[in-house]
């Protein structure tokens, strides 16, 4: 993939947006904590953001999707 690829892809997200409404449950039940999704898989979790970067920069995954799933939020996605 070129570099051009990497960075639109990365702008769009469209797949990671995809995941998080149709795993909106699971999503849900991480409240209070940073997540990491890669295409269509959530990479990592945890309540501290530097340990979820820390496992995105392992993977080589170079423009990490990282978010805040705040506590009993029941829709952690605006919109959907």
């Amino acid at each position: 993939m070129t570099e051009a690829a990497v960075d639109k892809r990365s702008e769009l997200r469209e797949v990671e947006m995809r995941w998080l409404e149709e795993n909106r449950e699971t999503v849900a039940n991480l409240g209070g904590e940073w997540i990491a999704v890669e295409g269509n898989r959530l990479v990592s979790h945890s309540t501290d953001f530097a340990d979820v970067l820390e496992t995105t920069k392992k993977e080589g995954i170079r423009i990490p999707f990282i978010l805040f799933v705040p506590k009993n939020f029941t829709n952690p996605i605006a919109g959907l």
